[in-house]
């Protein structure tokens, strides 16, 4: 077993890119991706802000962020198979009839928004529920006008 800090830069590497792998191929988080690495290379211990600072240090910034872009895609990929899979929808009670099967339903739903919430907030621009269609994120200016009724004041006499 070995400590991360006793690794060299390559090996570190190694184990950052393992970790950027699982982020956009098993569609996990950096701490999941980070304790599935640890197994995987043996080592004694690792943390994931430890991987964060060696994304810093050997300049993985581009790479995080496309890992965590395609980690949103399989995401919304998996949506998409979980609302189109039926096969524990329909079950049989004790008597033999068919009957739907409510508690997979539910289930299924709770899969589906929290899923869907977790794209709202890893990416609001392209999965959040309010979408800025008209300045593109910039500051937008506001200028009041006083258009008035253009009608004078009458003045008591």
């Amino acid at each position: 077993m070995a400590n991360p800090r006793e690794l060299s830069d390559e090996e570190k590497k190694q184990v950052l890119e393992y970790v950027l792998e699982e982020i956009a191929l098993s569609s996990v988080s950096l701490r999941k991706a980070t304790r599935i690495a640890l197994g995987h290379f043996k080592l004694d211990s690792l943390d994931h802000t430890t991987v964060l600072k060696w994304i810093n240090h050997f300049d993985y910034s581009n790479q995080y962020a496309s890992a965590r872009e395609t980690r949103a895609e399989n995401i919304f990929e998996e949506i998409i198979d979980i609302v189109d899979c039926e096969d524990h929808d329909m079950g049989i009670d004790d008597n033999g009839n068919p009957r739907v099967n409510h508690d997979v339903i539910q289930r299924d739903r709770l899969r589906v928004d929290a899923r869907k919430w977790m794209l709202g907030k890893m990416q609001p621009k392209k999965y959040g529920d309010k979408i800025d269609v008209t300045s593109d994120g910039e500051k937008v200016s506001t200028t009041i006008i006083n258009l008035g009724s253009g009608v004078k004041p009458q003045e008591d006499e």
